[in-house]
């Protein structure tokens, strides 16, 4: 598996599981106050909901106070282009 996670970023079903979820507001979009990049510990992922393993890139975000949010490499670029068309990618929590 890549170190994208179970998906790429350019995959139509995992920007619509991000816009859905950005619709629903289940996943805000919110600006990045601080962003890291590590390696997966079982974390779950925002976009997709499936775990965030130790070989895939796991992006953490903090977006206001104590609120952070776990993607894999590829769900945290999905979330953002969908962010990004709603011109909503600015915003706080």
């Amino acid at each position: 598996m890549s170190p994208y996670g179970p998906q790429s970023p350019d995959d139509p079903d995992l920007r619509s599981l991000a816009r859905d979820k950005i619709a629903s507001r289940t996943l805000p979009c919110v600006a990045d106050e601080r962003l890291w990049a590590s390696h997966g510990k079982g974390e779950t992922c925002a976009v997709c909901d499936k775990i965030i393993e130790p070989r895939h890139v796991l992006y953490e975000i903090e977006a206001g106070k104590s609120v952070t949010i776990q993607f894999h490499l590829a769900c945290h670029a999905a979330w953002r282009l969908e962010c990004s068309a709603r011109g909503t990618q600015a915003t706080t929590v």
